[in-house]
């Protein structure tokens, strides 16, 4: 088995300026790409990125963590590495009395939003919650799609009590982790999954739409907050 360290940064006091507030039209987008001010694209502002103080921790070897701004008191910062590979026997001794037997159980970690309002991550300003690749992480065939980009990734989610497969990505704003790629209004859900290691990935661009229908750009996002347990047979 492989042990996964993490270099954790802890930071007791952190006050730098915060990200953009902008809401005016300042680039255009087609498949997440600037295509300039103006054009085919679809108009987004620069809203939510860090354009005068930032914080960043690079790693040479890959999996740096996102570069941050604005008020991050008493919050940290993380990067997980391979620190190293273990190899285990099917038992041990210890002393000649006893023995510690290793038994292999299939061990699986819940996630869920305490409240709906505790997802909110892109997408519009109304209560609606996406999930699966085709609503979340991407701008569609066309590259113009204003769903909203940005989502959580759960590899390998599957329903808590049916252990049902579900989507992994899951996008909106203030309707929770829902199980549907068609978008609905507060219908939270606790999904689960036994993909190791047991992690979530957030993925986001660096722009937010302003349109009006969408609103993306005239409500600040939240982010998202979830509480998770452990289950063990």
């Amino acid at each position: 088995m492989k042990l996964k360290g993490v270099l954790r940064l802890d930071f007791n006091q952190f006050t730098i300026t915060g990200p953009s507030t902008s809401t005016l039209t300042e680039v255009a987008l087609l498949n997440g790409s600037p295509v300039g001010p103006t054009g085919s694209g679809v108009a987004a502002s620069v809203g939510s990125q860090c354009l005068t103080d930032s914080f960043s921790v690079t790693d040479s070897t890959g999996g740096s963590p996102p570069t941050i701004c604005g008020v991050n008191t008493n919050e940290h910062s993380g990067n997980p590495k391979t620190a190293g590979e273990w190899k285990r026997n099917p038992a041990y001794a210890f002393q000649g009395s006893f023995s510690l037997d290793f038994v292999q159980v299939l061990v699986k970690i819940c996630w869920a939003p305490t409240a709906f309002i505790d997802f909110a991550v892109s997408g519009k300003t109304s209560m609606m919650g996406y999930a699966g690749t085709t609503n979340c992480c991407g701008y569609g065939t066309d590259g113009l799609k204003t769903l909203g980009f940005d989502c959580l990734s759960i590899p390998g989610a599957q329903s808590k009590t049916t252990g049902t497969a579900f989507f992994s990505r899951f996008c909106g704003r203030s309707a929770g982790l829902v199980n549907t790629a068609t978008g609905v209004a507060a219908a939270s859900k606790t999904f689960c999954t036994t993909t190791l290691p047991f992690n979530v990935r957030f993925l986001s661009d660096n722009y937010e739409f302003i349109a009006v229908a969408i609103g993306e750009a005239a409500k600040a996002d939240v982010g998202f907050q979830l509480a998770y347990s452990m289950d063990c047979p």
